[in-house]
């Protein structure tokens, strides 16, 4: 398996995780929260300094290291299901 050539073909859910992983996103902490930044990227609104350093973070990002993130998605993703199915039993 190989990574996506774009991080635009992502689930929302592991884009998510991916950019909580950049920790030099461009943002003013005194206007916002990387939160915020991150909210705003996963609807569009993005700049083009984030934009390129987030191109920069996926091109460094090894195939390896992404199987390993979307391996880590699909564990949460299963414990999520086998709570909310738990919830269905009772």
């Amino acid at each position: 398996m190989k990574k996506p050539e774009s991080w635009n073909e992502l689930p929302t859910s592991l884009l998510e995780q991916i950019l909580w992983d950049i920790d030099r996103l461009d943002y003013d902490s005194y206007e916002s929260s990387m939160a915020e930044c991150i909210h705003d990227i996963l609807n569009e609104n993005i700049s083009c300094t984030n934009r390129k350093i987030i191109d920069s973070y996926w091109q460094g990002l090894s195939d390896e290291s992404f199987i390993g993130k979307v391996r880590g998605e699909l564990h949460g993703a299963k414990y999520y299901v086998a709570a909310l199915e738990a919830l269905l039993e009772d």
